[in-house]
């Protein structure tokens, strides 16, 4: 018997193997990721778009910002006890005591951010994370941060205020209420006698 990669999809494959081992595969563009001795662990019980779970051809990926800095082919039958595992790289003190944003490819190569209910997600360096349901969901403003947990679906203005008008009345600060015909904040209007 010759042990090796089986899939003749896995960058790794092997023509001669008889016994299939670890096949390795290497991830679409957007997933790409550098590695680093640093390191950290998530490890994910399952992963779903939309409550179901995800194929075999699937990736998941770990992200600071833009930059990815782990992914992993979600092949569950070539994970210990059908739970995978993402490796997330940074550099010493990078990454410590950040959220990463994760983010799910499907088979057609679309992307959906995705969250888990676990609060336990900060990257701690040579630690491992264990995290139960890692789901997909909306992000309209494409944000990063889950619709259902963002405090400002869209944009913050200037005045610090979502989905604000930004500064209502020349330079002299914000106003969100309602100016009145004396271009006053809050005015009462034109009021007789003041």
């Amino acid at each position: 018997a010759l042990f090796g990669c089986t899939d003749e999809n896995a960058s790794n494959y092997n023509i001669n193997a008889t016994v299939s081992g670890a096949c390795e595969y290497t991830p679409p563009q957007e997933f790409s990721f550098s590695q680093s001795l640093t390191q950290a662990s998530y490890v994910f019980g399952s992963v779903e778009i939309n409550g179901v779970q995800v194929d075999s051809d699937s990736w998941v990926g770990a992200f600071n910002g833009s930059t990815c800095v782990g992914a992993r082919k979600w092949d569950t039958s070539l994970c210990n006890n059908d739970k995978c595992e993402i490796i997330v790289m940074g550099g010493e003190g990078q990454f410590e005591g950040l959220i990463p944003i994760f983010k799910i490819m499907d088979a057609s190569g679309s992307i959906h951010l995705a969250r888990s209910i676990d609060e336990n997600l900060v990257i701690s360096y040579y630690g491992s994370n264990y995290i139960e349901t890692l789901s997909s969901c909306d992000d309209v403003d494409v944000d990063g941060i889950c619709d259902d947990v963002d405090d400002c679906i869209g944009s913050y203005d200037a005045c610090g205020v979502c989905n604000g008008q930004g500064a209502v009345y020349g330079n002299t600060g914000c106003c969100e209420d309602v100016v009145d015909e004396c271009n006053k904040c809050n005015g009462q209007g034109a009021v007789y006698g003041d």
